[in-house]
């Protein structure tokens, strides 16, 4: 029976990156994996990320001399073996960083590392960032004016913003070069451009970055909004409802489309796109709701049945079309309910701001 320390002491597994990568990502982490689990106090002063800016760092004894190395301060978060160090701030480029983990590093039974680890590894030459994601105003907002549109700051240099009536961009109705900043939690900016009445697509990037996804957002003239109402005497499908106006509508897309599936729960508007201008009161969108069926006969106790929310007409002069939005009532502004099955009774549980009742 070998029961030597290399047998049964704390071991690396992998570094990520390992050992002299190149063009790491400047936003990128360090993942350390272990053997065994660790004692989260032997942490302390026993791992150490250096900065070789000058690209002194050649091996082990290049190490002597610490003065010639900046230590780069970060945060550490453990779990299931797995160590985490996470810069304060984002590598610099065209940098050597070198891992050092020392043999204080204890697992939970007090096995020591079988012996030090040391690696390093090289930044991008040009810094890269991840997708930007607009967080305000929400996708599908109706606004009556150009909004002030939010995105969570990347310490980029700069940001480049566009505004086009058309989702690939292709005519540009605002492109601004917005400059960074590293203080700042949340980047904000309100573009200027000569805004109707009609649906707009926003993008925005950092600089050496990808696109977000395209934002949309309808700009109308705020009026009150028609209501939709709760209980209707008549269930009529949508193409009844065509069939029976006077004058025809041409329907040109549908969103959601038509049997879409998987649609996410995060989809905050339905729109109807129609050929030209239509007239709200030819729409009769009183008169009109949205009602929500199960398609799983298992589970039709959790059908919507009628969806409260808000009917908006938008017409964009610039494609001559008519969007018909129906915007459903958030969660934050009406009480929120959540029914949930138990698994051991099958009861019904309601669960409100109040508290948790039992349905027997």
């Amino acid at each position: 029976m070998n029961n030597n320390n290399e047998t049964i002491g704390l071991r690396v597994l992998n570094v990520s990156p390992s050992h002299q990568t190149a063009n790491v990502k400047v936003h990128d982490s360090i993942e350390i994996t272990f053997s065994s689990d660790i004692n989260p106090a032997s942490f302390v002063k026993n791992i150490v990320i250096l900065e070789d800016y000058n690209r002194i760092y050649k091996n082990i004894n290049s190490l002597k001399d610490y003065s010639q190395y900046s230590v780069v301060k970060g945060s550490i978060s453990y779990k299931d073996k797995v160590l985490t160090y996470t810069p304060n701030e984002p590598f610099h480029t065209d940098t050597c960083y070198v891992v050092m983990l020392s043999d204080g590093i204890t697992d939970i039974t007090g096995n020591k590392m079988v012996k030090k680890h040391v690696s390093c590894f090289y930044t991008e030459s040009v810094a890269s960032f991840p997708r930007c994601e607009i967080t305000s105003p929400k996708y599908g907002s109706i606004v009556n004016a150009i909004p002030e549109f939010v995105w969570k700051n990347q310490c980029s240099e700069s940001y480049i913003f566009q505004v086009s009536k058309s989702n690939t961009f292709e005519l540009l109705l605002c492109e601004d070069i917005i400059p960074g900043n590293k203080v700042e939690e949340l980047m904000k900016h309100k573009p200027i451009f000569n805004a109707q009445e009609g649906m707009y697509h926003v993008r925005v990037k950092s600089e050496n970055g990808e696109w977000s996804n395209v934002h949309q957002i309808f700009i109308k003239e705020i009026t009150d909004a028609v209501v939709a109402e709760q209980d209707m005497p008549e269930i009529m499908h949508l193409d009844e409802f065509l069939d029976g106006l006077e004058e025809p509508i041409e329907i040109l897309e549908y969103f959601p489309a038509e049997d879409s599936i998987n649609i996410s729960l995060k989809t905050n508007i339905i729109y109807i796109k129609i050929k030209g201008k239509v007239d709200e009161h030819r729409l009769r969108l009183d008169d009109c709701y949205v009602y929500g069926e199960s398609f799983d006969e298992e589970h039709e106790e959790y059908a919507h049945e009628t969806v409260d929310g808000k009917w908006t007409v938008v017409y964009d002069s610039y494609f001559d079309v008519t969007y018909v939005i129906f915007t459903p009532e958030s969660l934050e502004e009406a009480v929120e309910k959540q029914f949930i099955e138990t698994l051991r009774s099958g009861n019904l549980i309601e669960v409100t701001a109040g508290g948790v009742d039992s349905e027997d």
